[in-house]
């Protein structure tokens, strides 16, 4: 059955380390059911991409084999009808091409359709959607791709996680640029290594890049508008099958 499959929010770096931390210490729960926690576990390092932000609306396309394909807003499923920014009534028009992309990634992880929804998670962008951005001159509205696509078990189970892999196809991140959708894998992308047990040592090259980004975005580079102001930067990565 179609049901909206919800994306994380984006935390604030300090709220990640945290997440991290309690992760990695956890250790179970005691017989009284209280969380237990070992701080003597040396903590992860983490090699983290750093992505460019896009401003525009967030939504996600869905499709499993007996659910079939629909549209999602950040919050609830949308169509041609019942619309957000027209991103239904587009993605509806070249469904056959983001089947296409879905069925890539399924077949590249060995993903069943019949056991599972892949969500494809994208920022909704472009022309009339926000202005003053990077690319707010461009004359059509385009999906930008993120880094990371989820899979979810056909029937909403909470003792059943969702797992997350790159939008990736061997080397090649998936996109159709004849259908306005690209990755933003496929532009430049920056590499961190996060030491979580020293999680403040990489704060400052985050912050010179996030000023680099806004002084010139590469992203609205790409599209021909030169000296755009960037919009900052988002950082992922997986640990322990979750998206951060």
């Amino acid at each position: 059955m179609k049901r909206t499959i919800k994306m994380p929010s984006i935390d604030q770096f300090r709220n990640t380390v945290n997440s991290i931390i309690h992760t990695a210490r956890y250790t179970g729960l005691n017989d009284d059911g209280v969380a237990m926690y070992d701080n003597n576990i040396k903590l992860p390092v983490i090699k983290a991409i750093g992505t460019e932000k896009i401003h525009g609306t967030n939504a996600s396309v869905c499709y499993s084999e007996p659910d079939g394909f629909w549209v999602q807003s950040k919050k609830k499923i949308i169509t041609p009808e019942k619309d957000n920014a027209s991103c239904a009534f587009h993605a509806e028009q070249i469904k056959d091409k983001w089947i296409k992309l879905i069925k890539s990634l399924a077949n590249e992880h060995n993903i069943d359709l019949n056991k599972n929804i892949i969500s494809l998670y994208f920022e909704w962008c472009g022309y009339g959607i926000q202005t003053r951005t990077a690319i707010d001159g461009i004359k059509e509205k385009m999906a930008m791709i993120f880094r990371h696509f989820k899979v979810s078990p056909l029937e909403n189970n909470d003792d059943i996680p969702a797992n997350w892999y790159e939008t990736k196809v061997q080397d090649r991140w998936i996109q159709d640029t004849e259908n306005q959708i690209f990755n933003i894998s496929n532009f430049p992308i920056y590499e961190f290594e996060i030491d979580f047990n020293e999680p403040l040592m990489i704060q400052n090259k985050m912050i010179d890049t996030v000023l680099e980004l806004e002084a010139n975005s590469p992203v609205g580079q790409a599209f021909g508008f030169e000296n755009n102001i960037g919009e900052g930067m988002v950082i992922s990565f997986i640990f322990n099958n979750n998206l951060h």
